[in-house]
């Protein structure tokens, strides 16, 4: 599943090798796009079928799933269709009007929610989803990914009580690459380094 994956992304040009600015302003060796997904319906198909597969290897038990906003909507509206779960749809902030609500659907005080994500950097969104959902008296001990990018998003999440299932990182994912010469060893060793500074802090 790992080579699957990794060959995945890059096919859909998911994620790219180079030089790019994040949005901390710190150069990244790599750049990961995974909104890109859904307009690949094969692809998209096989992702949401690997966080079903996470969801069931790890056992985790959900009353409802929750998309963290907006990237991993696409990706939770389908898992919650495949594996008949109710779905919450969060906005990024309340809207102005009508009763002002932040989440959308039924939610009852205690249902425990399962968080899903596309990505993981260093956790602030699913942090900020668990935050929300347990404003409205929600359970939220796990969430779901299909990356980690190793840069402290799971030691962050674990210190907000959060449990993180990742599909893969991004240190399977270029191993794997390199296996099949889909990466040159300068990315390679750039993008390895990047991770290491995570490690070492």
């Amino acid at each position: 599943m790992q080579t699957k994956i990794s060959k995945l992304l890059l096919e859909c040009d998911a994620i790219k090798f180079g030089e790019f600015v994040g949005s901390s302003g710190r150069t990244l060796p790599y750049y990961v796009d995974l909104r890109l997904i859904p307009s690949y319906p094969g692809i998209f198909h096989k992702i949401v079928s690997a966080y079903i597969k996470l969801i069931e290897e790890n056992k985790l038990v959900f009353d409802r799933i929750a998309g963290v906003p907006v990237g991993a909507l696409p990706f939770a509206s389908a898992v919650c269709y495949k594996m008949k779960k109710p779905l919450l749809i969060l906005r990024k902030e309340p809207k102005g009007h009508g009763r002002a609500k932040q989440i959308e659907g039924i939610l009852n005080k205690n249902d425990k929610v399962l968080v899903i994500e596309d990505l993981v950097t260093t956790g602030g969104s699913v942090i900020k989803t668990k935050e929300v959902l347990e404003g409205e008296g929600a359970i939220v001990p796990d969430a779901v990914v299909i990356l980690d990018r190793l840069e402290g998003g799971k030691e962050n999440l674990e210190s907000n009580g959060l449990k993180l299932h990742k599909v893969t990182d991004t240190l399977n994912v270029i191993s794997e690459l390199k296996k099949e010469n889909l990466i040159s060893i300068e990315n390679y060793n750039k993008i390895f380094s990047y991770i290491a500074t995570f490690q070492n802090k």
